[in-house]
């Protein structure tokens, strides 16, 4: 069973920690299950995660731990 990372953020538009954080979960996905929570907003990034396998929560909807 894989450990369990929540990452909140507070976007996920098209800014370089964004970028950062898409780069380094492509390689955590295979070691850990990740969900990311974005605290302001969704972004552009958002179906990149979602190809990933990455669980994006953004305000408004619900998020199933």
């Amino acid at each position: 069973m894989k450990k369990k990372i929540l990452i909140f953020i507070g976007t996920l538009g098209l800014g370089g920690t964004e970028k950062q954080l898409l780069q380094l979960c492509k390689y955590l996905r295979f070691y850990f299950d990740i969900k990311i929570c974005c605290l302001l907003e969704g972004g552009v990034l958002i179906p990149k995660f979602k190809k990933l396998g990455i669980k994006v929560n953004v305000p408004g909807t619900r998020f199933n731990f």
